[in-house]
C-alpha cells in the first residue's frame, strides 16, 4: 500500500512539475508581446494628444464666443433699460 500511494504521489508531483514547466513564457516571447502592444500605446497616446489640442482649441474659442455674447447681452440690457 506504501508503494502505491508513494506512486500515486510521484506520478501527481511530476504532472505538476510538466504542467508547470509547460506554462513558463520565456523573456523573448513576454518581450515581443510587450513590444507590440507599447508601440499600440505610442500610437493611441499621438491620437489622444492630437484630441487634447483640438478640444483645448475648440474650448478656447468657445470662451471666445460666451464672452462676446455675454458683453452684446450685458450691452442690449443697458441699452433697453
Amino acid at each position: 500500500m506504501i508503494t502505491r500511494d508513494y506512486r500515486q504521489l510521484s506520478v501527481a508531483a511530476l504532472l505538476l512539475a510538466s504542467l508547470s514547466l509547460a506554462s513558463c513564457a520565456t523573456t523573448d516571447y513576454v518581450d515581443e508581446k510587450v513590444a507590440a502592444v507599447q508601440t499600440q500605446v505610442t500610437a493611441h497616446d499621438g491620437r489622444i494628444g492630437a484630441l487634447e489640442g483640438k478640444a483645448s482649441a475648440n474650448e478656447a474659442a468657445i470662451a471666445k464666443l460666451a464672452a462676446g455674447k455675454f458683453n452684446y447681452a450685458k450691452i442690449a440690457e443697458e441699452t433697453f433699460l
